[in-house]
Formats: structure tokens, sequence, C-alpha cells
């Protein structure tokens, strides 16, 4: 396989797993839908959407019958992304209790956040690409297609907002 063609791969799976995160954090599912519109809820709670998150990578651990000498690979990739998720969260729950009155505020506020943000999708990024070297081409496929769902929801969401 071409350099090119790894590195657009690694990045997809990152993408998707930070799409991952920003899907549990916000309630919105891999189909752009909101978590109500699939499970029947009005709304998302912190604790639905860790659940969520929980559910979903469990669901794509069993699609890509993650070996047990990959386990620690997947697990310190799930546990990036479960902390991203969390972090994500509180930081959106701060922000709708502390929302900055001013411009200067504001802007801010809004280098904080793509500064945590670009953290978060590099310690994504290293743990998904980690795993990713792990995969056989079979799991790499179903990896791939996996986390483009999610990559599609997360567009979907990101030009909504």
């Amino acid at each position: 396989m071409k350099r090119s063609h790894k590195i657009a791969i690694a990045a997809l799976l990152v993408t998707g797993a930070i799409g991952l995160a920003r899907v549990t954090a916000f309630g919105h599912g891999p189909d752009g839908k909101g978590c109500h519109d699939r499970a029947g809820a009005n709304s998302m709670q912190h604790g639905d959407a860790a659940d969520l998150l929980q559910r979903r990578l469990a669901m794509i651990k069993v699609d890509l019958r993650i070996t047990p000498a990959q386990e620690g690979d997947w697990q310190e990739f799930s546990s990036t992304v479960t902390k991203v998720a969390t972090r994500a969260i509180a930081a959106r729950k701060q922000l709708m209790e502390n929302r900055p009155q001013t411009l200067p505020q504001q802007l801010d506020r809004r280098d904080e956040i793509m500064k945590q943000r670009l953290v978060d999708m590099q310690d994504i990024d290293t743990a998904a690409k980690k795993l990713y070297e792990k995969l056989t081409p079979d799991q790499k496929i179903i990896a791939d297609t996996e986390l483009e769902h999610m990559h599609r929801g997360f567009k979907r969401h990101s030009n909504q907002s």
C-alpha cells in the first residue's frame, strides 16, 4: 500500500475517533440523528452519552474481532477516546454554565477550546495509529468502514453547528 494511502487511512481513523468522541459529547449518533431519535429519549444525559460511547466502542471491538495480541492497543485506543469524550462533555457543560460575555472573553475561550481539541486529536492520533498498525488487512477494511460512518455523522453535525 502506498504511503499516501496509509496516511489517508490513518487520518480517517483519527477523524472517526474524534467524531465518536464529539458525537458522544453532543448527543448525535453516527447517522447524524440525536440519540433521542434512536432510543426514544427526549434528551441526552451525560451518563447516557458515556454509556452510548461504551456500547459503540464495544460494538466496534466485536466487529473488528480484536485478538488477545491486539487487546492492549485496543484498550489504549478505547481509553483515549473515552478520556477525550469525557473531557468534551465536561467542557461543554462548563461552557453552558459559564458562557463568556464579552467578545475578548469569547475569543479567549474559543482559543482554549481549539488548543484542547488539538491535544485531543494528537492523543487519539497516536493511539489510533498504534492500533491500526496491529490490525490485519481484513480488520483494517472493517475499521475504515466503521469509522467512515462516524466521520460522516460528525461532518453532518459540524455543518449544523
